[in-house]
């Protein structure tokens, strides 16, 4: 069972997933500015839409969650902490495999966007690692593992 769709009360604007751009259109709407970090997170997810995916369980549902999906052949997982603090992770169940991990949270973000024309830190290449057994993830982080 999962969400079938998703509605958002603002997707432009401070709230909203995208922000507004500095200046407005001839027609005086606002024209779209940059994404949010939000944004990603839910182009991931996108790319999921039709997919079967998987059940994560967490001992702790409200502090820290997770899904997967096979798309085109390559298992992803999204794990989440939705807490203020850093939460060290025991991840079990994933292959015994090479991924690629990138991260999400409030270090990348800034560093990612600083020269690179704000783009998301998971479409940067990132080198494979050993898959993680345990996760230390900061606050409000999510790690995005693809395993080939």
């Amino acid at each position: 069972a999962g969400a079938d769709s998703a509605t958002f009360f603002e997707t432009s604007g401070d709230r909203g997933v995208i922000s507004h751009a500095a200046t407005p259109t001839q027609l005086g709407d606002v024209a779209a500015g940059p994404a949010f970090p939000v944004y990603d997170v839910l182009a991931v997810l996108t790319r999921w839409s039709g997919k079967p995916t998987y059940q994560v369980r967490s001992t702790d549902p409200l502090s820290a969650f997770a899904t997967a999906c096979v798309i085109d052949g390559v298992l992803q997982t999204m794990v989440a902490n939705a807490t203020a603090e850093e939460l060290s992770l025991e991840l079990t169940g994933l292959p015994q495999a090479a991924c690629v991990m990138r991260v999400l949270d409030g270090e990348t973000v800034p560093r990612s966007w600083a020269g690179q024309g704000q783009r998301s830190p998971f479409n940067y290449d990132a080198a494979p690692v050993t898959a993680p057994r345990e996760l230390n993830l900061p606050p409000y982080a999510i790690v995005l593992l693809s395993f080939e």
